[in-house]
């Protein structure tokens, strides 16, 4: 007589938790492999300050490759500028690097820019991971938010320019905590770096300016106050008169400036940009003048400058806030008030570049760098800020918005939208039909 075994029924039960058991007449068991696989899948959300840190790489690089062109004619240009024919402005990188590494072979130069660009984004991501923004959602927020503009974008459609060197520099001397050591290596930057371009002067040196200021507000010692403000006053002495030295030169002939034009052609194995050599024959005056017609008459420039600030004004005055709830967390009501002033004033230091040149949506992309670095340089000293959840509900619809934008770039050159196959075929197809060219 056959006997039948009696198989135990087997169900599944959850609780409210999500966590899913196996039961198995009357007894619960939990099921590892079950449990195991969905941690395993979802882990990296579970981790916050990891997910914060994965949220930082993919918006930087969502936002690096929105931008990606080769380095325009325009930069190539500039950057084999020297001192061949006597002393003229921005002519230290031409007379040193161009030299060096003959970068009248545009290829060469394409090497170096990128490089440079490379160096740039990797040293603002270990200022961000020295600041530890990825152990405070809110402060990761912010960051993220910066990371994630078209400010990003746009810097990195100005591989080649100066800019990129010159914020290089920046965020290597602003990563410096010491009061001192800061101070010895600022010195030789503030006498070469207006000589790369003047610009150093207005966007650049009210940021590292501010750090001084800060040593000073920090301290309760006197003599350590007073040391680190004359040590800044001293460095913006410095570059002042450099900067004047270099912008106040009285302009080149015409006959002067086609003869560099000639030279720089023979040798190079690109075709020149034009246009660039007038700037040349310009002082800083001439350039006041030029601007001051152009803002009064040219509605496009208004235009253009309106739209700009749609595009970077709410990520720099996201981080505007952000840097005045670190200085009212660090410093008294009486300092802090000041301080927020001085920082405003080293945010918006580009803006006043709108008087000399016509790229109003690169002045405004370097507001929110500055902003940004302002922000990471005093989140050192207080990482374990609040923020309220109206704020970072802002700060999230604000970096959605962030991710959609698309604006034109320099030259007018329009952004790369996702999978960014546009600028993957532009580059394989340059290279197999005569080789890299620099962007008209």
């Amino acid at each position: 007589m056959n006997s039948t075994k009696r198989v135990p029924r087997l169900w599944i039960v959850g609780d409210q938790s999500g966590r899913y058991n196996i039961a198995r007449e009357g007894k619960v068991m939990q099921d590892s492999n079950v449990v195991d696989k969905r941690h395993t899948v979802f882990s990296v959300f579970e981790k916050e300050p990891l997910f914060l840190v994965l949220a930082f790489l993919l918006c930087g690089i969502v936002s690096i490759l929105k931008g990606l062109h080769r380095p325009s004619d325009w930069a190539a240009t500039q950057a084999l500028i020297d001192y061949h024919f006597g002393f003229v402005k921005r002519g230290l990188f031409g007379a040193t690097v161009a030299h060096w590494f003959h970068l009248e072979h545009y290829a060469r130069f394409v090497v170096l820019s990128f490089l440079l660009l490379g160096v740039l984004f990797l040293s603002f991501g270990l200022l961000a991971f020295r600041s530890r923004f990825f152990s405070n959602t809110g402060s990761a927020a912010l960051v993220i938010l910066f990371v994630s503009s078209y400010s990003v974008t746009y810097l990195t459609d100005l591989v080649g320019y100066m800019d990129i060197l010159l914020a290089l520099l920046t965020i290597l001397l602003v990563s410096i905590r010491k009061t001192r050591m800061r101070f010895y290596a600022a010195l030789p930057l503030c006498l070469l770096a207006p000589l790369l371009h003047e610009m150093f002067f207005i966007v650049f040196l009210p940021t590292i300016l501010f750090t001084f200021l800060m040593d000073g507000l920090l301290t309760e010692r006197p003599k350590e106050r007073n040391s680190a403000w004359i040590g800044g006053g001293s460095i913006a002495l410095l570059a002042a008169a450099i900067t004047l030295r270099t912008s106040l030169e009285s302009s080149l002939s015409a006959v002067h400036v086609r003869e560099i034009q000639q030279v720089l052609a023979a040798r190079s194995d690109f075709p020149l940009y034009g246009e660039f050599f007038k700037v040349l024959s310009r002082s800083g005056k001439d350039n006041l003048i030029l601007m001051q017609g152009v803002i009064l008459h040219d509605h496009r420039w208004g235009f253009n400058f309106i739209v700009s600030l749609f595009v970077f004004g709410p990520t720099a005055i996201l981080l505007w806030l952000g840097i005045r709830k670190l200085l009212a967390s660090l410093l008294p009501v009486s300092r802090s008030g000041y301080a927020s002033f001085v920082a405003a004033v080293a945010v918006a230091s580009p803006v006043f570049m709108n008087f000399l040149g016509l790229d109003n949506s690169r002045w405004n992309a370097l507001v929110c760098l500055n902003a940004a670095l302002l922000f990471l340089v005093l989140l050192r000293f207080s990482p374990n800020v609040k923020w309220s959840p109206a704020f970072l509900r802002a700060v999230l619809l604000f970096t959605a918005l962030n991710m959609a934008t698309e604006y034109r770039l320099m030259n007018t050159l329009p952004g790369n939208a996702f999978p960014f196959t546009n600028s993957t075929i532009d580059a394989i197809q340059s290279i197999r039909h005569g080789g890299l060219v620099p962007v008209d």
